[in-house]
């Protein structure tokens, strides 16, 4: 089910999304004493990521890993994991990358693969944005867009390149696999604008084939999701 939440201002969709969050890692550390999260990067979350940072529910037992990360020094500034640990490095947080090796992404895919394995899944909630294109994550149309949904040996993680690839970042990514974010156990998106809005409403209403990939992630989901827009 897609449960969506608009939201007239920008302060007023900042509040409910890191109360929601808090609850959900608050449950989480009251059932199970730790917790597994994946973030995702772009400059819209931050501002919320800010907030809960400054939020005391015991960090120090909170793991955060990327949803996805582009293939580059973690020096650089297209890193998402560079910029989450920024926002998390003094909250206690564990605050894990999906890969080290920057310079071969054949590496890279095996360090995600490495890493993801050690972890302990499913995660308790993936926060996920959404492109004007549709894309989530780092999953695009694409090489690699088909081994998103359905990784060899279930992989948590894969390698993929967008076709094209977007200018702001013209790189490679790892991204957390399909099958990984259906199966965590809370689901959120959040959004902002008219332009993602109307995508969403094109993706919501003709599915599939729409030909947008977060229609495709929508109709083979067997979970809840909340969506969170803004203005």
């Amino acid at each position: 089910m897609i449960d969506r939440k608009s939201f007239d201002s920008t302060e007023e969709l900042h509040d409910k999304v890191a109360a929601d969050v808090t609850k959900i890692l608050r449950n989480a550390l009251l059932e199970s004493g730790q917790s597994l999260i994946a973030l995702s990067g772009g400059s819209s979350p931050f501002p919320i990521y800010e907030k809960l940072s400054r939020t005391g529910l015991g960090w120090e037992k909170v793991s955060i890993i990327p949803a996805d990360d582009r293939i580059v020094e973690e020096d650089s500034e297209l890193s998402n994991i560079a910029a989450l640990r920024r926002v998390f490095g003094d909250t206690g947080a564990t605050i894990s990358p999906l890969f080290e090796t920057a310079g071969n992404e054949a590496q890279a895919a095996v360090e995600a693969r490495g890493i993801a394995d050690k972890l302990k899944f499913p995660l308790d909630m993936i926060w996920l944005g959404m492109g004007s294109d549709g894309h989530f994550a780092s999953v695009f149309p694409g090489p690699d867009y088909d081994t998103a949904f359905k990784p060899p040996a279930q992989a948590k993680a894969v390698r993929v390149r967008p076709d094209p690839l977007p200018p702001e970042a013209p790189v490679s990514r790892i991204t957390l696999s399909v099958p990984c974010i259906s199966n965590a156990r809370h689901i959120i998106m959040v959004i902002s604008g008219h332009e993602k809005r109307a995508v969403l409403d094109r993706a919501i209403t003709d599915g599939e084939s729409s030909g947008l990939p977060v229609a495709r992630f929508f109709a083979q989901l067997d979970r809840n999701i909340t969506i969170y827009e803004g203005p």
